[in-house]
C-alpha cells in the first residue's frame, strides 16, 4: 500500500475511533477512571487500548454473536481460546494475570464491560512491569505495549494491523481523548 493510502486509512480509522469514543456512557468512563486508579495505569493507555479493540472487534452483529456464543456455548470460547468483551481478552491471558478464579467466573468478568475494562487494567499493569518501575508512556513504550497485548508478547516484527495500532493509540495518547471525551460527558 503506498503512503497516501496509508494515509487515508489511518484517517478512516480516526474518524471510527471517534465514533467510539462518542458512544461510551458515563458509567462506562468512570468504569475507566476506577480501573485505571485500582490498577495504577495511565488511564490514557487504558482507555485507548479498549477503544482500539473496540474499532477492531466490528459492528453490532458480531458483539451480539459473540455474547450469544458466550450464553449458549462458553465452552466454545474456552476450547478456541476466543477474543471475547470490550477489551477482547482471552481466557487465557486473563488466567495467566488473574489468580485462583474459575474459568466460569472469568468469562462472567470478561463479558460484563465493566469488568473487563478492569480486567485490561490488570493485563496492562502487568506488561508495564516487564519494564522498568517507574515507566514514562512514550512512544517506544506505546509500541512495545501494543504489541503485547495484541500477541501476548514482544515479537518487534510490526505487521500491518500492528502497526496501524502503534499509529491510532500514540495519536489517542497524544491528544488525550480520555479526558476530552470525559470533558463532553459532563
Amino acid at each position: 500500500m503506498n503512503k497516501k493510502n496509508k494515509n487515508e486509512e489511518l484517517i478512516f480509522f480516526k474518524s471510527k475511533y471517534l465514533e467510539i469514543c462518542r458512544t461510551y456512557s458515563k458509567k462506562t468512563l468512570l468504569a475507566f477512571e476506577e480501573a485505571a486508579t485500582t490498577c495504577q495505569v495511565d488511564i490514557e493507555l487504558l482507555f485507548g487500548i479498549v477503544t482500539l479493540e473496540r474499532l477492531s472487534r466490528g459492528d453490532l452483529l458480531t458483539r451480539n454473536l459473540e455474547r450469544l456464543v458466550y450464553y449458549v456455548l462458553p465452552i466454545f470460547i474456552v476450547k478456541k481460546d476466543l477474543s471475547i468483551g470490550l477489551g477482547q481478552l482471552k481466557l487465557s491471558t486473563v488466567k495467566k494475570n488473574v489468580k485462583s478464579e474459575n474459568e466460569k467466573l472469568l468469562l462472567k468478568k470478561m463479558i460484563n464491560p465493566h469488568t473487563n475494562i478492569m480486567l485490561v487494567a490488570i493485563v496492562l499493569q502487568k506488561a508495564l512491569i516487564t519494564f522498568e518501575k517507574s515507566v514514562q508512556i512514550n512512544p517506544t513504550v506505546i509500541e512495545r505495549i501494543v504489541d503485547i497485548y495484541l500477541r501476548g508478547e514482544e515479537k518487534n516484527s510490526p505487521n500491518e494491523q500492528v502497526t496501524i495500532h502503534i499509529r491510532l493509540l500514540k495519536w489517542s495518547y497524544k491528544n488525550y481523548l480520555f479526558e476530552k471525551t470525559m470533558k463532553k460527558e459532563q
